[in-house]
């Protein structure tokens, strides 16, 4: 809140659960993230700004799962090559309006129970009358979700750390 840069991250393939922030008030990227797999998921944020997807500086991948976001828009794919089709994209608050998906809400403006311009994370919980209020695709809420728990961690296979290892100093 109140900085220069979000959530970014080019040039990797690694699983990502970004769920339930609020970021607003920044002077650039929002949310902004390139070569991401389909078990990358956007979901339940608030943002003052856009949710970008792009090729990576390499030409990578946006495969990733957005939904259950409010945001100004959803930026999907940039520059000539990679692939830009989210594995799943739809139900979410694009206040900005012009975003593809199923059940997206592209006008309007959500009403938060602090009011327009909340102070706490709490703040930005969506009202009972409020646009995308259980809009989700899980019934909940669109944006936030600030009685949530931990997500579960991504279904990827980690290797695991390596034991018994020496070090020789000579």
């Amino acid at each position: 809140h109140d900085n220069s840069t979000g959530i970014v991250g080019f040039d990797g393939s690694i699983d990502a659960i970004i769920t339930n922030n609020v970021i607003r008030n920044l002077t650039q990227d929002y949310i902004s993230v390139g070569n991401v797999p389909s078990t990358t998921i956007f979901a339940h944020n608030t943002l003052g700004g856009e949710i970008l997807c792009s090729n990576n500086h390499d030409g990578g991948s946006c495969r990733a799962q957005i939904m259950n976001n409010i945001a100004d828009g959803i930026g999907i794919g940039s520059g000539s090559s990679g692939t830009f089709v989210p594995n799943f994209l739809g139900y979410n608050f694009c206040t900005g309006g012009g975003c593809a998906g199923s059940n997206t809400i592209n006008s309007g403006s959500p009403t938060f129970v602090a009011g327009s311009s909340p102070s706490t994370y709490a703040g930005f919980a969506l009202t009972s009358t409020s646009l995308g209020h259980n809009a989700g695709s899980d019934g909940k809420d669109l944006g936030i979700n600030p009685t949530a728990g931990t997500p579960a961690p991504p279904t990827a296979t980690r290797p695991e750390p390596p034991t018994n290892l020496q070090a020789i100093v000579q």
